[in-house]
């Protein structure tokens, strides 16, 4: 008998700097998620804010949250994400990625599918 959880969502988490435009991309690719159990968490470590994202990320039905790192790295940015995630899941993406409506949902069925450990 399997006594794990079935896992609650994922948390897709974008670390980003200086890279405003793509972002926009990126953003709007993942807004369009044939799953509904996600969330975004956009990390920018950019010099200003990208005020386009923000706009992005406000009109949905989505849960999203844009935030202003004060620190600069990959590492840190991902870690600072993941201490923000509300999902049982975790998908890091770059901020350049183009992708199609199914990988949120793929990512989370990869996981249920061999029992990934919560």
């Amino acid at each position: 008998m399997n006594s794990r959880s079935i896992p609650q969502g994922v948390s897709v988490i974008i670390p980003t700097i200086n890279r405003a435009e793509v972002l926009l991309d990126t953003i709007s690719d993942i807004l369009k998620q044939d799953f509904d159990n996600f969330e975004i968490i956009v990390v920018d470590q950019s010099d200003e804010i990208n005020e386009k994202a923000l706009e992005l990320l406000v009109d949905t039905m989505v849960p999203c949250r844009y935030f202003k790192g004060h620190f600069k790295g990959l590492p840190q940015a991902r870690n600072f994400g993941l201490q923000q995630a509300n999902k049982d899941i975790v998908l890091y993406i770059d901020d350049d990625i183009r992708c199609d409506t199914n990988l949120v949902k793929n990512h989370y069925k990869a996981h249920t599918e061999i029992n990934a450990a919560l």
